[in-house]
């Protein structure tokens, strides 16, 4: 359009609003996008929790394979041991102090060392197969476990301070926590759906003057209006339907806080006791090694001298062999409760950057 044309049609720049005062009126309508934002809180701490657990279960499937490189290092001294008995046995019935059935009986007790050894061999590789699948790893690709000492640290907190700093620091209690306010919010959001319709309705609108150019804006041509709306709530059983939802919603997320919260404070209770029943577990299989290797010892210097037979060896050595997997078994176990344990009191800290297990904790950061 230009000035010269005085003949074309009428332009008008129109406005018009419609602001409603009670129902949908306020925060109602930021609903959606307060939803929303909590939501993607909730996958952040639902991810951080995964990350904490998952940690936990790579380090339980790492320490039974060190446990099954253990297994088998013990089972290899134990079948060497076998068959040098086997031809100690051999030396003795040929200086005639012992009879022709101990030989055999350390020689059958030499093949069952044996199988035993491979059959351990055997059950390492399944699990080393199983790591590389929890990994993520192609199944062909080389792996080699080193084995790692992990000295984890049980915190120094009792139970009932660690009680309270997983009612503090727990991920999941804190989304619950925070649901119940969304429910809340819902039940708000239901009951102004009940409200009748009153509406703010505002309209406003400037064009140009007959016989003028239409890009000639006059505001003397300016016109508006404004005014109430309302309709009353005489047909709303589908608003009260879902508030009624919206009630039973919000007594259903304090029940759900409820029992998680038990639940967590029972599992830090739990994972006390196990902790407690390692360190105790790991000091009776300390002592267990100790008296078993005397036992080995001095079966063997009896067998010498002609007072006692094989057999009496085999068992001292099979005790041994046991005693040697609790104890390692044990020492595994310790370590594994005690990440538990700070997974379940939410102070369980992930490190990326960490080369290490044990370098993935950093209490120092939950007291923060």
């Amino acid at each position: 359009l230009n000035d010269n044309t005085t003949d074309g049609e009428d332009a008008a720049i129109a406005i018009g609003a419609s602001i409603p005062l009670l129902r949908g009126a306020g925060m109602v309508n930021l609903e959606p996008l307060i939803l929303t934002e909590r939501q993607l809180i909730y996958n952040v701490r639902s991810f951080e929790d995964f990350r904490r657990q998952f940690i936990v279960e790579v380090a339980r499937s790492y320490f039974r394979l060190i446990n099954a490189q253990q297994s088998i290092s013990n089972r290899r001294y134990k079948y060497l041991s076998s068959a040098a008995l086997t031809e100690r046995t051999k030396a003795l019935f040929a200086a005639g102090r012992l009879n022709f059935l101990e030989v055999q009986r350390a020689l059958q007790q030499q093949l069952s060392d044996e199988n035993a050894l491979i059959s351990s061999q055997q059950d390492y590789e399944s699990q080393l197969d199983d790591f590389k699948i929890l990994l993520g790893m192609p199944i062909q690709q080389n792996l080699d476990v080193q084995a790692v000492r992990l000295d984890l640290t049980e915190p120094p907190q009792r139970s009932d301070e660690l009680v309270k700093l997983a009612e503090q620091y727990r991920l999941d209690l804190q989304t619950a926590r925070d649901q119940i306010e969304d429910s809340r919010r819902n039940v708000s959001v239901a009951s102004n759906g009940l409200l009748p319709d009153l509406d703010l309705t505002v309209d406003g609108g400037v064009g140009n003057r007959n016989n003028t150019s239409a890009a000639r804006i006059d505001s003397r041509d300016l016109t508006y209006s404004a005014g109430l709306e309302m309709n009353w709530p005489l047909d709303r059983v589908a608003e009260r339907n879902t508030y009624r939802r919206a009630l039973i919603g919000f007594e259903r997320s304090q029940r759900a806080y409820r029992t998680l919260h038990d639940t967590v404070l029972a599992n830090v209770r739990d994972s006390v006791r196990a902790v407690e029943l390692a360190k105790t577990t790991l000091e009776i299989q300390r002592r267990a090694i100790e008296l078993a290797q005397r036992r080995v010892d001095y079966s063997n210097e009896l067998l010498t001298q002609g007072k006692v037979n094989a057999r009496d060896v085999v068992e001292a050595t099979g005790s041994l062999l046991n005693a040697s997997d609790a104890y390692n078994r044990a020492r595994a176990d310790l370590q594994i409760q005690i990440l538990q344990l700070l997974r379940d009191a939410g102070i369980l800290r992930v490190d990326p950057d960490s080369g290490s297990i044990g370098q993935a904790l950093d209490l120092r950061s939950a007291a923060r």
